[in-house]
């Protein structure tokens, strides 16, 4: 028991940079694993009083990565709408220069 305990330490000490790093470069992975903190904690307080829940967390979770999408998504096309508008002030500029 007490090598199980030590070798699972020692695996977790290994894996925890590599995961961390992919956890980081995917938001979606991100919000799921903070969203799923909670949802152990709720999970054993409801079970403990014999009420199962299954679909709640999975609904939940979903929702928070559409409303994250929508904001990143409104954040690029205000990025492209100033680049572009960069872009077409360079080409009147240009266009003026030639008469």
């Amino acid at each position: 028991m007490v090598a199980a305990v030590i070798i699972a330490v020692g695996v977790m000490l290994f894996a925890a940079g590599p995961i961390s790093s992919f956890v980081n470069q995917h938001p979606t992975v991100k919000m799921l694993a903070l969203a799923f903190l909670p949802m152990i904690g709720m999970t054993l307080i409801l079970e403990s009083m014999e009420v199962a829940i299954a679909m709640g967390f999975s609904v939940l979770v979903e929702v928070l990565n559409l409303r994250s999408s929508k904001k990143k998504a409104r954040s690029h096309t205000v990025q492209i709408k100033h680049t572009q508008l960069a872009l077409d002030q360079r080409r009147l500029a240009h266009v003026c220069n030639e008469l």
